[in-house]
């Protein structure tokens, strides 16, 4: 049982991984299309991790750099509340955690 509760917590960060990195790339793309991250509070917690980087001393170089440090922010907060979603369904065997327990074994 232990091995296959790995497995599935394995599976489980994947699918959140691949769901985080899709809307980051998303809000991202949406963010440099408008120029408007100060005003679209879901691009907020990368920027953050980009002021808390050069409040670190680090510099980016140029807009592209900034924006990869954007997007990975971005993408590391909805991995997790995605993961910690998802893991509550599951737990709680409800419709979504029993079809996602279908399609990720």
């Amino acid at each position: 049982m232990g091995a296959q509760a790995n497995n599935l917590t394995v599976r489980l960060w994947a699918a959140s991984g691949l769901v985080g990195c899709v809307i980051s790339g998303s809000l991202t793309a949406f963010v440099w299309m408008t120029r408007s991250i100060f005003i679209c509070p879901p691009a907020w917690p990368g920027l953050f991790l980009a002021w808390a980087a050069i409040a670190a001393g680090y510099e980016p170089r140029g807009r592209l750099a900034g924006g990869a440090v954007i997007t990975v922010g971005n993408a590391e907060v909805y991995t997790l509340l995605f993961f910690f979603v998802i893991r509550a369904e599951v737990v709680s065997r409800g419709r979504l955690g029993r079809y996602l327990l279908r399609w990720l074994a």
